[in-house]
């Protein structure tokens, strides 16, 4: 499905883009995913809260059949069906298709959406918030790069759009792996070439 997504090879923007959408699949391919974990991570995540809520669901319909005086064995096994599948789609769903932090670049303005999320990886089903800022009001995309403890490189790589004194973050590359300093200018390469293009688009 991923490949099946992807853009025509010949468009660099939709290119970039793709590539910095977190491995999600999604329709929009206008949407950057800013920050989170990666796949495998946020499925694991997923299984780990369907458990959980599956869990939490059983003491409740437990607790339901001892007011009730109904079977005990037969509520809580329903209650754990129930939970797995309702709560597992919904995380599942969330840890593929749905990112808490999201910025769309349209032709007039950019969209941040930014939704209630777990540990900044997977979305809660409510309503999130979003920040229309029209690109005329952007003076200029950046790329900057700044320290950080939590990275195994030490650094984290981002495109920025300057609106006034205001920044927003587009895209966020944390370098990864034994060799800091060649992740580290891939990650330069592809956000310096991310944040021509957008500029591009302003002049």
């Amino acid at each position: 499905m991923d490949l099946w997504l992807s853009p025509p090879p010949d468009m660099e923007l939709p290119v970039l883009i793709k590539s910095l959408q977190n491995g999600y699949l999604l329709l929009d391919r206008s949407a950057l995913v800013v920050g989170g974990p990666g796949t495998m991570e946020r499925v694991a995540i997923a299984v780990l809260l369907t458990m959980l809520t599956a869990a939490v669901i059983a003491v409740l319909a437990l607790g339901i059949s001892v007011l009730a005086r109904t079977s005990k064995t037969k509520a809580v096994v329903s209650g754990l069906r129930f939970g797995m599948v309702i709560a597992g789609a919904w995380w599942l769903f969330a840890a593929l298709a749905w990112p808490p932090h999201t910025v769309r670049i349209t032709e007039s303005e950019l969209v941040r959406t930014v939704r209630p999320g777990v540990l900044n990886a997977l979305s809660l089903p409510w309503p999130g918030e979003s920040t229309h800022v029209p690109k005329g009001a952007i003076s200029a995309f950046e790329h900057r790069s700044y320290p950080t403890e939590d990275a195994t490189c030490g650094r984290v790589e981002k495109v920025e759009a300057l609106a006034g004194e205001k920044r927003m973050e587009l895209a966020r590359i944390v370098p990864e792996g034994k060799d800091c300093e060649q992740e580290r200018k891939s990650a330069e390469q592809r956000l310096v070439r991310l944040a021509a293009l957008l500029g591009a688009g302003i002049q």
